[in-house]
């Protein structure tokens, strides 16, 4: 049987057409949907020949091995002994021998991603998700334009080659750090400008609230803004495992990257706030 004939389209099907055919057959037989063993060994072939026909590579290559193999080459004919009176002409050439490429291998591990693509799709949803919820929280930044300082606290860290130093600021609307020690500001009782993010309580911009000067502004060190291209890359991975193009293999591939990614994040966004 065919990969054509094992997706129910003609040799001529199109790319939306073999889609399709595809989901409808996944559906049918889904190891989720029955546990009948035929039908699992059938939604294995399915996913098989869903990644040879969906790459166009990969069913050009298919294509010509099937019509290799419906038109076998004639065979050559037997080469007769030349005649003793033709002998000292030299003897005839043999027959090249005719050479035909194997048929393509079958992608190692091809079933274990089947089995785990789908659930390797809803993760990278779900990571879509949350970038989404991040972008709105960044775009929906409240403003407080007079806030005190209620403390300032000094805290170190000392590591084997480095020392990490820093300041906690805490305001009624807002808690934010300082890694610069150079910066004497803001001091307990000032007056000072915050802008921070509803959901996540990320503190984006710090200003004096009596002075316009640039000096007197600064930015905390945050997932929206020296650590943003963690998110970003983790939504861009997502997004290639939630593809209609994305074959099995890359989307369980994506969602291995994404989650990483999305650890990286995590971390940045809780520890520096």
């Amino acid at each position: 049987m065919t990969h054509y004939q094992t997706l129910e389209v003609s040799e001529q099907a199109t790319p939306d057409e073999i889609r399709r055919a595809y989901r409808r057959l996944v559906l049918l037989t889904h190891p989720d949907r029955t546990p009948d063993p035929v039908a699992h060994a059938r939604y294995l072939s399915i996913n098989q020949a869903y990644d040879v026909l969906i790459d166009p590579t990969r069913r050009q290559y298919y294509d010509a091995q099937l019509w290799a193999w419906r038109n076998p080459p004639v065979a050559a004919p037997v080469a007769q002994p030349p005649h003793p009176r033709d002998r000292h002409y030299g003897t005839r050439r043999a027959a090249r021998p005719i050479i035909t490429r194997p048929g393509p291998r079958p992608a190692p591990y091809a079933a274990e991603y089947a089995h785990y693509a789908p659930k390797a799709r809803l993760v990278c949803l779900m990571l879509l998700t949350w970038f989404a919820l991040m972008a709105l929280d960044r775009l929906a930044v409240q403003r407080y334009p007079n806030e005190v300082v209620q403390s300032r606290e000094f805290h170190s860290f000392a590591g084997r080659n480095f020392t990490q130093v820093w300041h906690s600021i805490r305001t009624p609307h807002a808690t934010f750090r300082i890694y610069d020690d150079t910066i004497g500001w803001p001091a307990v009782d000032q007056h000072i400008a915050v802008a921070r993010t509803p959901v996540f309580g990320i503190v984006t911009s710090v200003a004096d609230a009596d002075s316009a000067a640039p000096q007197a502004r600064l930015h905390p060190p945050s997932i929206y803004n020296l650590f943003a291209p963690l998110p970003l890359a983790m939504a861009l991975t997502a997004a290639l495992g939630v593809l209609p193009t994305s074959t099995n293999q890359r989307r369980v591939d994506a969602c291995v990257v994404a989650v990483l990614l999305a650890l990286l994040t995590l971390i940045m966004l809780f520890f520096y706030r």
